[in-house]
């Protein structure tokens, strides 16, 4: 399992936060995004503690196939070829 599954899911909303602020987005933003995509509301959202059990809980919306970028990493990003950092899978696109 990937290390990141067992980071409480603060953590790595804290990460994602970074990432969308440091490219010119908002954590409103960030936070729409997080809605649309699991179909969490925000009492659900707080009550995840770890990102295993975020992800497990996710109801994905329909159109979730649509998402073109990557998460993680990237192709060839500083955590390797299109790999997330401790992960021996390829990076999941989204």
């Amino acid at each position: 399992m990937s290390k990141v599954f067992t980071m409480g899911f603060a953590s790595v909303y804290t990460l994602y936060r970074a990432k969308v602020e440091k490219k010119g987005r908002t954590q409103a933003e960030l936070d729409e995004v997080i809605r649309w995509l699991t179909g969490f509301d925000d009492a659900e959202l707080a009550a995840r503690t770890t990102f295993e059990a975020f992800s497990a809980a996710a109801r994905l919306h329909p159109n979730h196939t649509l998402i073109t970028g990557v998460v993680c990493g990237g192709e060839g990003g500083r955590h390797g070829a299109g790999r997330c950092a401790g992960s021996a899978a390829p990076t999941p696109r989204v």
